[in-house]
Parts: structure tokens; C-alpha cells; sequence
């Protein structure tokens, strides 16, 4: 498996809904898939990015999944326990 990463933008003025999506996702990961989340990074300030097209939509995310010494079969196990937690999300919103 590859870690998963959620980055909110704290400078988006709606950061707080796409945080909360962040935040119940990442329960759910470590709830069901123990250590492979790192949890969410926020970002904001001077000379960041701290939006990261989340101003779009109360509902979105940014989710990063592995880095450079992950291999593809590790991405995809992780993509396909991500959706299982995903759907458990959505079925019970």
C-alpha cells in the first residue's frame, strides 16, 4: 500500500466543508485501514497555495497517494481501499 495524504487550503474563505470532508475520510481510513493515512496537511499563507481549487466546491478534496518510491500495484491497492471508504462516505451522508 501507498499512504494517503489529504492537503486542505486554509485560504479558501470555504475551507471549513472541504476540511470536515478531509477530516471524516481520514477516520475512516484509519478506522479501517490502520497506518496508512499521514492525516491532512493544511496549507495556507504567504507564498502557498492555499486554495487548491477547493473554493470550486464545498465538496472537494485533495488526496495525494504515495510519492517516488511507491510502486504502481501499492497505488492501486490503496485506490481500491480509498473507494471503500469512499462509498462508505457517501452511503452514509
Amino acid at each position: 500500500y501507498a499512504r494517503t495524504l489529504f492537503v486542505v487550503g486554509l485560504d479558501n474563505p470555504g475551507y471549513r466543508d472541504n476540511l470536515r470532508i478531509a477530516e471524516d475520510l481520514d477516520a475512516l481510513i484509519k478506522k479501517h485501514y490502520p497506518g496508512l493515512s499521514r492525516g491532512i496537511l493544511r496549507k495556507q499563507g504567504r507564498g502557498v497555495d492555499g486554495i487548491y481549487n477547493q473554493d470550486i466546491s464545498p465538496n472537494m478534496i485533495l488526496l495525494e497517494i504515495g510519492g517516488v518510491d511507491n510502486n504502481i500495484e501499492e497505488v492501486l491497492n490503496t485506490v481500491e481501499a480509498f473507494s471503500k471508504v469512499f462509498f462508505e462516505y457517501t452511503e452514509n451522508r
